[in-house]
């Protein structure tokens, strides 16, 4: 493997050898869908007695690889975008699934917690909203396309109905805020 070094001066290379500093926020959102994508595998640690939930979680992580592949091939040259409007329709059907599953009340404030599992999906949803944080960032800088902040979007509330769900299917119970 060819060593290149530019990490060593603060740079990383993205697609078509374009060299981008590490600090750019580009590179911060990619980051950022990189650590949620390891939160997720850790997540599936714990989620494989349920192969349901299991390979709901193994979908998004395959998703968020199209995500960074297409942020990381400058918008200029990105010809054949690997994320789809089906990916969004997923994400969004998904959720209603999930969300018909839970009885009520639905829309009320949960402390983020109760099964390890759930928790791990908890902390997911967050890296998730920092990352539709920088690219509605980068969106409205015209640096990246809006299907990514969308998916993103759908994809936090996919994550909080899912750990909703867990703790329902493993017997805990959540506590409510207030």
């Amino acid at each position: 493997m060819k060593k290149t070094h530019v990490g060593d001066e603060g740079y990383t290379q993205i697609m078509f050898g374009e060299k981008v500093a590490k600090e750019d926020p580009l590179i911060e959102l990619l980051g950022t869908i990189d650590e949620l994508n390891s939160f997720l595998g850790l997540a599936r640690v714990y989620s494989r007695d349920n192969s349901y939930i299991d390979s709901i979680l193994k979908n998004i992580q395959g998703t968020l690889f199209k995500i960074g592949n297409d942020i990381a091939t400058p918008l200029d040259k990105l010809t054949d975008p690997k994320l789809t409007s089906k990916d969004i329709e997923w994400v969004e059907n998904t959720t209603w699934e999930i969300w018909n599953k839970i009885p009520e009340p639905r829309l009320v404030f949960v402390y983020p917690g109760g099964d390890t599992l759930a928790a791990y999906l908890h902390v997911s949803r967050s890296i998730c909203r920092r990352a539709e944080r920088l690219a509605s960032k980068l969106y409205h800088e015209e640096a990246i396309r809006k299907e990514y902040l969308v998916y993103l979007n759908r994809l936090s509330d996919l994550l909080f109905v899912l750990a909703r769900y867990v703790n329902i299917v493993r017997g805990v119970k959540e506590e409510l805020w207030p």
